[in-house]
């Protein structure tokens, strides 16, 4: 729908620009459009005075890029010169649909690679649960509740380069040396080699790595904060620094306290992901309810499966507390399936269940950000959604199938 959408609009639109119907608009053609809506000849058009030229404003939200509610001369033409790709003085209906950005949920398909490949390093790691192997379980495990923390991100706002180059260099400087950290971590914590100077050289390097992440890295995922988002933020700052400087400097903490490098990176990676994921939620979804019976009854009806993800969640939880296995420094793999209690039903015990419910638990999770996720999409472009008021500078449009004309020149608001 959103796919669709997009391309009925940019259509439309251009069948608004086209009023000759001559199939290209030339830079005087662009300037005259321009012209036209700058009523005042003030060299720039506020979103309303589009509207009232237009009588919608899909075309003002198409140029208008950096969403500060005006267009300037430059900006105009500016925008004539980006969607100019074959540089011919002309720009036709296929230039606007090729620039035209669709939503972006490769973020997604990630986090479902991440779940098969979750698997995968699960089973290695119950062939014979120890230290040793539970660094294959955590491989993918950071890395879901990293793509988590970035599912709602939108890099396109301020954050420069590509999506691409954004994923590599995560992939580069950040996750990359996560599995390096907790694979000769994990040598350290089950003594396979003594503290020796190359351990402090291995510390030192992994603490001036944590530093420029947690500097840099985060100030990136947490976008245009306030004042309150970036106090947590600096606490969140502090909390990492100090956890992996005292877990590194002290090694009896990190085998005592976090179980091991591998748990570390895993509790800190969920920390970063409930502040950064539960500030998202809020601005990009929760912002926008009323306190009225229709949007707290639709938001209900919508999210239902909400309450079935926390009642999974707990019950998941309540599970895994049994100690079905022990992932400590020091415990074997016989002494680890020794605690394994009988079975709940058939052939499968506890942590059987554990596996289960949580499984469901992160799918459901996932399925919550994705509504988000479209639906903030649909937001920036007037698109109705469910249970939710139309936009007031939209509410003229009769719904859904007062879209797009198909048959004149005219577009209606979209829904």
């Amino acid at each position: 729908r959103c796919y669709f959408f997009s391309r009925k609009c940019i259509v439309a639109l251009y069948k608004t620009m086209d009023f000759q119907q001559k199939g290209y608009l030339d830079r005087s053609d662009w300037r005259r459009l321009f012209r036209k809506a700058d009523r005042n000849r003030s060299g720039k058009v506020s979103r309303s005075e589009w509207k009232e030229t237009y009588s919608n404003p899909i075309g003002f939200d198409f140029i208008d890029t950096n969403h500060d509610g005006f267009l300037e001369s430059a900006e105009w033409d500016d925008a004539f010169t980006r969607l100019d790709q074959n540089q011919n003085g002309q720009i036709c209906e296929l230039d606007m649909l090729n620039v035209l950005k669709d939503i972006d949920l490769r973020a997604f398909y990630a986090i479902g690679v991440a779940f098969l490949g979750e698997g995968i390093g699960s089973m290695c790691y119950h062939l014979c649960p120890s230290v040793e192997t539970f660094q294959f379980d955590t491989c993918f495990m950071i890395p879901i509740a990293n793509l988590f923390t970035l599912a709602l991100v939108d890099w396109g706002q301020g954050q420069g380069g590509s999506d691409e180059i954004t994923a590599l260099k995560y992939f580069v400087y950040i996750l990359t040396p996560i599995w390096l950290i907790n694979f000769i971590g994990t040598w350290y914590d089950i003594g396979v080699f003594p503290l020796g100077w190359l351990y402090w050289l291995y510390a030192f390097f992994v603490i001036a790595w944590a530093l420029c992440v947690v500097v840099a890295g985060l100030r990136r995922v947490v976008q245009v904060p306030g004042d309150c988002a970036l106090r947590a933020m600096r606490a969140i700052q502090l909390l990492l620094v100090i956890s992996i400087g005292a877990s590194f400097l002290m090694p009896p903490v990190r085998n005592n306290v976090f179980s091991g490098t591998a748990n570390l990176f895993l509790m800190l990676s969920v920390v970063v992901m409930i502040f950064v994921v539960s500030r998202q939620l809020y601005m990009e979804d929760f912002i926008f309810m009323k306190c009225t019976c229709r949007d707290v009854g639709g938001r209900i009806i919508k999210n239902s499966y909400g309450f079935f993800l926390c009642a999974i969640a707990v019950l998941a939880i309540i599970c895994f507390g049994k100690k079905v296995v022990i992932v400590e420094p020091g415990i074997t793999p016989a002494q680890s399936h020794d605690v394994n209690q009988g079975c709940v039903f058939d052939i499968f015990d506890l942590h059987d269940v554990w596996h289960v419910l949580s499984a469901v638990a992160l799918a459901l999770f996932a399925m919550l950000l994705l509504d988000v996720r479209v639906n903030s999409w649909a937001r920036k472009r007037g698109l109705q959604i469910l249970f939710e008021e139309m936009p007031v500078d939209m509410s003229d449009s009769d719904g859904d199938e007062a879209l797009v004309s198909s048959d004149t020149c005219d577009m209606s608001p979209c829904p």
